[in-house]
């Protein structure tokens, strides 16, 4: 299958080129999905198709490859460098150790895979279990806004997929597109902090009791299916302005710039879910945060008072969105 590009670094806002949608996702099962954006997800959708082209050598390779990304990422968290240098001591610390622990599962798979006694995907899934997919998501945190940023769209994308499926019937559409979403969601979680994490959590539990199953995705009404996909944009603006507010404090205007950015086009998902004179209110606040997140990303000389006001102004504008969405 066709690799996705990642974009590249240029000048100024357009430092992260915008880039094409992930073509390619690998299959844990049928709940448990992630998309192919990043040097970890590559690796390991290459093992997965040299599995089942009953390639062991490379899929052992290519394996290896997931663990050794892991345990760069270990040694980043561990440092504090990067994106983990966002977070408190312990988190660090946690995070370092486990993303060696899924570095250590997955060299293991390795020697399985090179020993012949795994068949194919299905005999893999056996071995990345759920805590072991969850450690992998860890990487999430440590990774670098290029990869990122680029994708922190995509969980829109998916909802209004979801939903012209649904509008046309068609039921395993519409469960697979929530599906995708979710994946994006927890990759978001897993680099989330305090009420953001939490935030995010709960929209996870919330889109898997939409759609538990194929079959049962038509017996939602529309509207709850929109206060399910506005409630999870909410979290995920949450969860990046957050993430902004944290990188403003540490002094890196840049990443500050993005998260705010990413933040903004999360809000203006929830505000076209909810409609109404909530959902405007919001979507202007969400421009004038764009405005913002690009004025810093630029380096322009942003005064203290006015990031503040940026941060305030839009964590009025969330709370009186998820109100007015709640109240539904």
């Amino acid at each position: 299958m066709v690799m996705t590009a990642l974009g590249a670094r240029v000048v100024g806002e357009s430092v992260i080129a915008s880039v094409p949608p992930p073509a390619d996702w690998i299959c844990f099962d049928e709940f448990n999905l992630t998309p192919v954006v990043d040097g970890v997800s590559r690796h390991l959708h290459l093992a997965c198709n040299a599995l089942d082209g009953k390639d062991d050598k490379s899929a052992a390779c290519e394996m290896r490859a997931v663990a050794a990304e892991l345990r760069r990422g270990a040694i980043k968290a561990g440092r504090r460098a990067g994106a983990a240098a966002c977070i408190d001591v312990k988190l660090a610390h946690v995070i370092s150790w486990r993303l060696a622990s899924g570095a250590a599962k997955l060299n293991a798979a390795a020697q399985t895979i090179e020993s012949g006694r795994i068949g194919g995907q299905v005999e893999l899934r056996a071995l990345i279990d759920e805590p072991t997919c969850a450690d992998i998501e860890r990487r999430w945190l440590v990774t670098d806004e290029d990869v990122w940023y680029p994708v922190c769209g995509e969980p829109q994308r998916h909802f209004g997929e979801a939903i012209e499926a649904y509008e046309r019937q068609d039921r395993k559409t519409s469960f697979t597109e929530i599906q995708k979403a979710i994946a994006y969601l927890r990759l978001e979680a897993a680099r989330a902090s305090d009420d953001a994490k939490w935030a995010l959590e709960g929209a996870v539990a919330g889109l898997g009791k939409l759609a538990p199953s194929a079959e049962l995705v038509m017996n939602q009404g529309r509207e709850s299916i929109e206060g399910r996909f506005a409630d999870a944009d909410l979290a995920l603006a949450l969860a990046h302005r957050a993430k902004s507010s944290e990188w403003w404090a540490r002094g890196d205007q840049r990443i500050s710039g993005f998260e705010l950015k990413a933040a903004a086009r999360c809000l203006e998902g929830a505000a076209a879910w909810a409609g109404n004179e909530a959902g405007a209110s919001a979507s202007k606040v969400a421009g004038e945060t764009k405005v913002l997140g690009a004025r810093l990303i630029w380096g322009d000389s942003v005064a203290r008072e006015e990031v503040v006001r940026g941060f305030v102004s839009f964590g009025n504008a969330v709370g009186a969105l998820g109100l007015r969405i709640n109240a539904k």
